[in-house]
């Protein structure tokens, strides 16, 4: 009898102990995926602390770390998504019926990712919807400061508002430009890009390839000239203090493309407009 009730207290505790392992040790259990270039599968294992209305400091963890794999998985989601399609549906990618039999978007957004599909560029885009609710749950995170750069745009692959878009950014790097934070070169680029586009349209409006110039211009050319001096200006210092910073860039080759922008804005290429209309 002494036997029996030994080895049922024993049953039970193992039975906690493996409980106790899978719902309260979601982020080891993310960290050793993540080891094993398993990204999708790493996010997925924070469910416990993404869904809960609890407030933790593992919470605060796991919503940044979800954020990094959100990032991460916008290219090797759309791969995998062409390949998916491409199997079932034979020649040609547009986004259809089978996005929801695919299944792995929708149910990242459950978690509250904020995936969504750009047609244009053909790719699904990270809206950040994990970083806005780290920062809603956590004003005073160590990581607010880099959260509220890439909240500036959301994700949306071109400026929604130019000029809004420019405020915003000018008052970031103010705000923390002592800080030696990367998302400040990243900010001075953004900077650069926008005015560069802005004078695009301001100074060429009649070489503009996308129909859009309306939008930027005054329609009185004297105006128009000299506010495209200032963004020029502008765009040329913001692209030297991104170059002088010796940051790489998000992307392969980007400093490289800010390089080759400076030039072609200071011969006055009539390039740029895409900055405002495509990414």
């Amino acid at each position: 009898m002494r036997f029996l009730t030994l080895l049922i207290v024993a049953f039970c505790l193992f039975t906690l102990t493996l409980s106790f392992g899978e719902t309260e040790r979601p982020l080891e259990k993310s960290e050793g995926l993540i080891t094993a270039l398993k990204f999708y599968d790493a996010l997925l294992a924070l469910e416990p602390l993404l869904t809960t209305d609890e407030k933790s400091e593992d919470q605060e963890k796991a919503l940044w770390l979800a954020n990094m794999l959100s990032d991460r998985l916008q290219r090797e989601l759309t791969d995998e998504y062409r390949e998916y399609y491409q199997e079932h549906k034979g020649r040609g990618f547009i986004r259809g019926d089978l996005s929801k039999e695919w299944g792995k978007v929708d149910i990242l957004n459950r978690l509250g990712a904020r995936f969504a599909y750009f047609e244009i560029g053909g790719a699904f885009l990270y809206h950040y919807g994990f970083l806005k609710r780290l920062v809603e749950l956590y004003p005073d995170s160590e990581w607010r400061p880099a959260a509220e750069y890439y909240l500036i745009q959301e994700g949306a692959p071109a400026p929604r508002d130019a000029q809004k878009t420019l405020k915003a950014l000018y008052a970031y790097v103010k705000k923390y430009q002592k800080s030696g934070l990367t998302e400040i070169y990243m900010a001075y680029l953004e900077i650069a890009r926008i005015n560069h586009g802005l004078w695009a349209f301001l100074a060429h409006p009649d070489d503009d390839p996308f129909g859009a110039a309306a939008e930027y211009t005054s329609g009185n050319s004297e105006k128009d000239k000299k506010l495209a001096k200032t963004h020029k200006a502008e765009a040329l210092k913001y692209y030297a203090m991104f170059i002088l910073s010796r940051f790489q860039g998000k992307y392969a080759g980007q400093r490289e493309r800010a390089l080759e922008s400076y030039k072609e804005l200071k011969q006055n290429k009539a390039t740029g407009y895409d900055i405002l209309v495509i990414d």
